[in-house]
């Protein structure tokens, strides 16, 4: 009887370190766009026609994923400044909403976000710089209170900062089980590592709202 006192816990041990090896696979590797090419037909002004809905559920999140890549549109607002950019249409006003943004690292490669709130018509209300940017959970995220009158938000890459670097600081915790012959249990210890990470025009950002946080 006096091993049934060690040996669910180490079962125990055993199915959360096999869950933490499952959750550690390897991310997709994918070069950073650097620079777009001056023969890229580029707007001033994005184009709203094709934005994808934000959907808000008060029982769960419901993201919205922008992909950014070579082929996606580009977006000129001063000559010489190129940007890839995505458009989300925000749901209806009158909720108090927390929008989510995360810029995801795929690889050594990471998203350089910026956005712009516009109105029904287009016009730019507001511009949330990459500094309000912070990393939360291994995404660059920002948070933001939307407002009544802001109907679209532009995910834009930011020319200024791409090709810079970015540490990301993430933290493990390793699940071992211990036994003296009598007695098992569990021992747990935590290590950081630090990433390099390189602004890209390209990437994977992610659009949630939610009514929990506080944001801008």
């Amino acid at each position: 009887m006096k091993s049934l006192r060690w040996e669910v816990p180490i079962a125990m041990a055993a199915i959360v370190a096999a869950g933490l090896g499952g959750c550690a696979k390897d991310k997709v590797s994918q070069p950073p766009i650097l620079s777009l090419p001056t023969a890229s037909v580029c707007t001033a002004a994005p184009e709203l026609t094709r934005a994808l809905p934000l959907v808000f559920d008060p029982e769960k999140d419901l993201p919205v994923t922008v992909s950014l890549d070579a082929g996606s549109a580009c977006l000129e607002q001063k000559p010489g400044e190129r940007s890839l950019y995505g458009v989300v249409a925000l749901p209806a006003a009158g909720q108090q909403l927390v929008i989510s943004v995360a810029s995801e690292p795929i690889g050594q490669s990471i998203f350089a976000p910026q956005l712009m709130l516009l109105d029904q018509k287009g016009a730019v209300l507001r511009r949330i710089p990459r500094d309000d940017f912070m990393f939360r959970g291994g995404a660059l995220t920002a948070l933001i209170r939307a407002h009544d009158a802001e109907r679209y938000l532009v995910v834009i890459s930011d020319p200024k900062m791409v090709g810079q670097n970015i540490s990301q600081v993430a933290g493990a915790t390793t699940a071992t089980p211990v036994t003296n012959g009598i007695v098992g249990f569990v021992a747990y210890t935590g290590s950081e590592s630090t990433t390099n990470l390189t602004y890209s025009h390209g990437g994977t950002v992610k659009v949630v709202a939610q009514t929990l946080g506080a944001g801008k």
